[in-house]
């Protein structure tokens, strides 16, 4: 009996993260509004440079330890692509946690 239940609760957990995994891969390398990326860092840490060097900056105080947060323009975000980066737009992440950012105005920068 408890064999039967551990499958069923397995099975519920696999069901209940299939729609987010679908959706997160469905917009990986897609164009974000803002400009916005999270880039999943799977291989070893890269210098602190090397972001700058093909026109995206980290955004936040600290750095994650799997993930950056980054602004990529356009010409930024296709080298990123272009170098193997995998680049999930803020706006998909923001969805699947129920944000709306159709009513989020975009800003210039400047402070």
């Amino acid at each position: 009996m408890t064999k039967s239940v551990l499958w069923i609760a397995a099975a519920f957990c696999l069901a209940l993260s299939v729609g987010p995994v679908a959706l997160l891969a469905s917009t990986a390398g897609k164009a974000d509004p803002a400009d916005l990326y999270l880039v999943i860092d799977a291989g070893p840490a890269l210098p602190a440079g090397h972001m700058a060097a093909l026109g995206a900056r980290d955004i936040g105080p600290t750095r994650g330890v799997l993930a950056r947060m980054l602004h990529a323009p356009p010409a930024a975000r296709r080298r990123l692509l272009d170098a193997g980066y995998i680049l999930l737009p803020a706006g998909a992440l923001a969805a699947l946690c129920g944000i709306g950012t159709d009513r989020i105005p975009a800003t210039s920068g400047k402070t």
